[in-house]
This record gives C-alpha cells, sequence and structure tokens, in this order.
C-alpha cells in the first residue's frame, strides 16, 4: 500500500473528506488525531461525513433507501 500526504484548504476540508470516504479502498490513518485538530467547523462537518458514510453503507446493504447524491451535497452548503 503506498501512502500520501495531501494539505487542504480549511474551506474545502470537508467535501476532500466526503471524496475520501467515498473511495472504498482509501484508509484513513490516525483518524483521532485528525479528529482533534480541527475547528469546530471542520468537526460539524466530519461527523456529517461519518453519518452520511454510516448512511451509504446501510444503503449498500438494502437496510436503508438511497438519496440522491445531489441532497448529500446541498446538505454541505
Amino acid at each position: 500500500m503506498k501512502q500520501i500526504t495531501i494539505n487542504v484548504p480549511d474551506d474545502k476540508f470537508s467535501f476532500f473528506m466526503q471524496l475520501v470516504h467515498a473511495l472504498d479502498f482509501a484508509q484513513i490513518e490516525n483518524q483521532d488525531k485528525l479528529e482533534n485538530s480541527l475547528t469546530d467547523e471542520q468537526k460539524a462537518a466530519w461527523e456529517n461525513v461519518k453519518a452520511e458514510s454510516e448512511e451509504h453503507r446501510l444503503a449498500e446493504e438494502g437496510e436503508r433507501e438511497a438519496r440522491p447524491i445531489e441532497a448529500l451535497l446541498n446538505g454541505l452548503e
């Protein structure tokens, strides 16, 4: 497995993390350390990303009905 380091502007962080979580092959190292370094606004966005990730998993397993991606993206604005 390869590892990369990416610097993301604060205002694009939540969008970037949403993209990363959509990649089923990507792993996030030191997630606790990452979460502790976030601003309150970023933490709120991160919680939304985690919740949506769980919703996606449940939809894939057929336990929940999927929502259109537009609904998710509109919720981030």
